[in-house]
C-alpha cells in the first residue's frame, strides 16, 4: 500500500509471475499480461508453468497475446474480445538487440549442440536417456561434433548430467550462462536440444533451429513454422534428429526456412503506445476494468535473413 501501482505488469509463466498476478489482484490492482494465452492443454506439461499462466488469466485485466493461436485460447476461456490485444513477443526485440551487441564466438571447424534440459517431468528415466542419447552422440562424432551443456542447479539435474556425461570427449559441462553469454552459445550452434518454451521463441531470431524434448508444447507456432521440432525424450529418437541437422545439410536448411512467428522485433516500440491507449487516468482512478477498442497490433512475419 505504501507504493500503489496503477498497473501490474506480468510477463511469461513463472511461478513470481503467478504470485505478483495474485497479489495485485488481492490489492485491486489492474494486471497486463505479456505472452498471455499460451497452453499445451495439459496441466502436468510443462508442471507448473501451465498452472501458473492460467491462473495468471484470472486475475488478469489486459491480456497480451504473442499470436493470434494465443488469443483464441483466451477467447475460448471465456475471456471478453475487448481485453485481447494480439502483440507479438518482445523476446525478438532482446534477442536481436543483444545479439547486435556480441561479436560471434570464434569458429574451431567443430559442429556445436547447445543443450538446457531442465524440466521436472523429465527427471528420473526420461533425462537419463536425453543424456545418454547426447553420450553415444558424442563418442561417435568427436572432435567434429561438441556439446555444450549450461546445467541447471537443480539437484536432479546437476546429479544425472554429471553422471552420464563428466569427463566425455567433445562435451562441456558448465554453470548456467547469463543471457548474453547463453546467446552468443546459441548463435554459434548448429542445433539446439531443450526442454525450454523460451528457447523455442529464440529459435527463429537467433537462426538456430531447436529439437524439443517434451511430448507437447505452449508454442506449436513454432513448431508449424518448422524452427522448432518435437521430438519428446526416446533416445533414439533424439539421437537420430540430432544427427540428421547435424549431418544433413538440407534438412537443416529447411528446418530454417519458416517464419518468425513472434514479430521481427518491433513489438517493444509498440507496447508503449498500447499503455499510453489503454492505461487511462479513468481506469486507474477507478479500478475497475477498462476496455480495449479495436485492441490488435499487426504481427509482422518474415523469414530471417
Amino acid at each position: 500500500e505504501e507504493i500503489r501501482p496503477a498497473w501490474v505488469v506480468v510477463q511469461g509463466d513463472t511461478t513470481t509471475a503467478f504470485a505478483a498476478a495474485a497479489a495485485s489482484f488481492y490489492c485491486r490492482v489492474p494486471v497486463a499480461h505479456v505472452e498471455a494465452g499460451l497452453r499445451s492443454f495439459r496441466m502436468d506439461a510443462p508442471f507448473p508453468e501451465e498452472f501458473n499462466r492460467k491462473a495468471v488469466s484470472v486475475a488478469c485485466t489486459l491480456h497480451l497475446a504473442p499470436t493470434l493461436r494465443a488469443r483464441q485460447n483466451l477467447l475460448n476461456e471465456g475471456v471478453p474480445d475487448d481485453r485481447v490485444v494480439v502483440v507479438g513477443n518482445p523476446v525478438v526485440d532482446a534477442v536481436q538487440w543483444i545479439l547486435g551487441q556480441l561479436p560471434p564466438l570464434p569458429e574451431d571447424g567443430a559442429k556445436h549442440v547447445l543443450v538446457t534440459l531442465h524440466r521436472r517431468e523429465s527427471f528420473g528415466k526420461p533425462l537419463l536417456g536425453l543424456l545418454q542419447a547426447l553420450r553415444i552422440l558424442a563418442e561417435r562424432h568427436y572432435p567434429q561434433v561438441k556439446i555444450t551443456y549450461p546445467v541447471h542447479p537443480n539437484p536432479n539435474v546437476r546429479k544425472a548430467a554429471h553422471q552420464v556425461l563428466h569427463g566425455v570427449p567433445g562435451v562441456n559441462l558448465v554453470p548456467p550462462m547469463d543471457y548474453p553469454q547463453f546467446l552468443q552459445s546459441f548463435r554459434s550452434s548448429r542445433v539446439v536440444l531443450s526442454d525450454s518454451g523460451g528457447v523455442q521463441e529464440e529459435a527463429p531470431s537467433v537462426g538456430v533451429p531447436v529439437l524439443v524434448a517434451r511430448e507437447v508444447t505452449e508454442r506449436p507456432e513454432a513448431v508449424e513454422s518448422g524452427w522448432a521440432r518435437l521430438v519428446g525424450t526416446d533416445p533414439n529418437t533424439v539421437l537420430s534428429q540430432l544427427e540428421e541437422l547435424l549431418f544433413d545439410d538440407a534438412a537443416w536448411q529447411r528446418a530454417r526456412g519458416g517464419l518468425t512467428p513472434l514479430g521481427m522485433g518491433k513489438q517493444g516500440k509498440k507496447l508503449p503506445q498500447l499503455w499510453r491507449n489503454a492505461f487511462s487516468e479513468a481506469a486507474i482512478h477507478e479500478r475497475h476494468p477498462v476496455s480495449f477498442a479495436n485492441p490488435s497490433f499487426h504481427v509482422e512475419t518474415s523469414r530471417p535473413s
